[in-house]
């Protein structure tokens, strides 16, 4: 299993608002590519 992290802050270093993102994951594993796209929101 694997997992990623996010602080939840920008790529300025500056804290996001409350909201829903989008983010996209590509996976390429020996010749095969999976991509997906899902939401995550934030709320505070």
């Amino acid at each position: 299993m694997n997992k990623f992290h996010c602080d939840g802050k920008d790529q300025d270093g500056d804290e996001i608002e409350n909201g829903v993102y989008f983010y996209k994951m590509i996976v390429k594993y020996n010749d095969k590519t999976e991509t997906q796209i899902n939401k995550i929101a934030k709320v505070k």
